[in-house]
């Protein structure tokens, strides 16, 4: 948590520098609005004026505290600080903001708080009932393309999580290395958008999503579980263990994840997102054991990786390609790259009707038709 009045002069000249303005229009008592053209930055105020959290519109809502926003997604950006400066503001940013701890923040005076645990039973949690799965659950499936009638092999780490109110969600269960729950994410749509949320004390940092590995052939990476269900029903008989980080992943998820591979003897397979920060959590998990630091821009959807202190600038196909070599390496190790963007992108594309894509294809053919008659006209030449 930050004191935004004390660390403001750190946090609003680093948005205006790179390229935030506050959206006036937008912004209000409760939340300042800043925005730099494609990428929407949202800093909420709390009832004692602290500003601790931000949305990023144009990264699946991604929800964290302001310091880590500046730290890990602007600051990185940056090239006009230096080294020696860069570690003078992450010492003070470091300092008002208490990283690795939580601080309450009261008239500028600070108390440490104790983590706690993460507890299960605070919440109201149903058995997944594939014979009755409640309608929002249902509806947020399919409207994932996701079959739930087909949700089987997920029963054990999926619940239903029911609201004061009464709402009915689907709960993903976290677990640790021990395959203790120290976790959950409840996932609903709003304005046809995916929203999920962890509950309180989630431990994700040191957990996974994960089915039972028992029995399992391979053990399947992705982001999120969705992806994972998605792959499932695309490819129903593969039995596979699936493994879920929820996004950018820790050094323990990625541990945890070759520990497993060691103790069960089993391939992994790297089926994260076909996007530049998809295939760079595939290329950390398939060189977990060198030092790497990396820095993404978004503008030129690239990234500076240093790894054991060599400095290369990529791209996605550059990371693909270096994946692909160290896979030959590698034997237990399967690279598996979904046709669209997510698993999920593939299924939806798998459930379209024949006669749609005949009709898709039809029109495809139509407008390169008369594009290339076009061409032909403003070339004074016949198609």
């Amino acid at each position: 948590m930050i004191d935004y009045k004390e660390a403001k002069k750190y946090l609003l000249p680093t948005l205006l520098d790179y390229g935030f303005k506050e959206r006036k229009d937008k912004s209000c008592k409760s939340c300042l609005v800043f925005s730099d053209g494609s990428e929407t930055l949202l800093v909420y105020r709390n009832q004692r004026g602290i500003y601790d959290h931000y949305v990023n519109k144009s990264a699946s809502d991604d929800y964290g505290d302001a310091v880590h926003f500046i730290m890990k997604r602007v600051l990185n950006k940056t090239t006009n600080l230096s080294a020696e400066d860069f570690c003078k503001v992450e010492a003070e940013l470091s300092r008002i903001a208490g990283l690795g701890v939580i601080k309450d923040v009261i008239n500028n005076t600070s108390t440490i708080q104790e983590k706690q645990p993460f507890d299960i039973s605070k919440y109201t949690v149903e058995r997944l009932d594939l014979a009755a799965v409640p309608g929002a659950c249902r509806r947020f499936f399919e409207q994932r393309h996701i079959d739930p009638r087909q949700l089987a092999p997920f029963k054990s780490v999926i619940g239903i999580l029911v609201s004061d109110r009464g709402f009915k969600q689907p709960l993903f269960y976290w677990q640790n290395m021990d395959g203790n729950i120290v976790g959950a994410q409840y996932k609903y749509i709003k304005d046809n958008v995916c929203q999920k949320r962890f509950l309180k004390n989630t431990d994700r940092s040191n957990s996974l999503w994960m089915t039972p590995i028992e029995g399992s052939k391979a053990l399947f990476v992705t982001e999120d579980p969705l992806d994972a269900i998605a792959h499932s029903q695309l490819f129903p008989g593969a039995r596979y263990a699936y493994l879920c980080t929820g996004g950018t992943s820790t050094k323990a998820q990625r541990e945890m994840i070759h520990s497993f591979s060691q103790k069960f003897k089993l391939p992994i397979i790297l089926g994260n997102d076909n996007d530049l920060a998809g295939q760079l959590e595939n290329f950390k998990l398939a060189y977990h054991t060198a030092n790497i630091e990396y820095a993404i821009n978004s503008k030129t959807q690239r990234v500076l990786l240093t790894v054991n202190g060599a400095e290369r600038e990529w791209g996605k196909d550059e990371i693909v390609a270096a994946l692909q070599a160290v896979m030959k390496q590698r034997p237990n190790m399967i690279l598996s790259i979904p046709w669209a963007k997510d698993w999920n992108d593939d299924l939806r594309s798998s459930k379209k009707s024949i006669s749609l894509r005949i009709a898709e294809n039809m029109a495809r053919v139509q407008i390169e038709t008369t594009k290339s008659e076009q061409r032909g006209m403003i070339a004074g030449k016949l198609p």
